[in-house]
């Protein structure tokens, strides 16, 4: 069973380890949203590219945050797909 969810974002690379903090998690779906996207392909989107960019200590630099967040013009087409926000 997962007892443990990372989700790296920009705001001073915040970390959500513990499912106890998974509320705080809707603020990444919010502005998801308010960017007009779909919120399940963007999160699936962070999820797969996230760990491609962490390099041999963990860490990730700014510069390879920048093209994932919700307002960048680098999303792939299905991040803007029509849904059920």
């Amino acid at each position: 069973m997962l007892d443990t969810l990372c989700l790296y974002v920009q705001f001073d690379i915040i970390l959500y380890h513990n499912f106890s903090y998974l509320p705080k998690t809707s603020y990444l779906a919010e502005t998801a949203r308010a960017n007009k996207l779909n919120v399940y392909y963007y999160i699936r989107h962070l999820l797969t590219e996230l760990p491609n960019s962490l390099d041999e200590n963990g860490n990730i630099e700014q510069s390879q945050l920048e093209p994932l967040m919700p307002w960048s013009k680098e999303l792939p087409v299905d991040c803007y797909s029509k849904c059920r926000n």
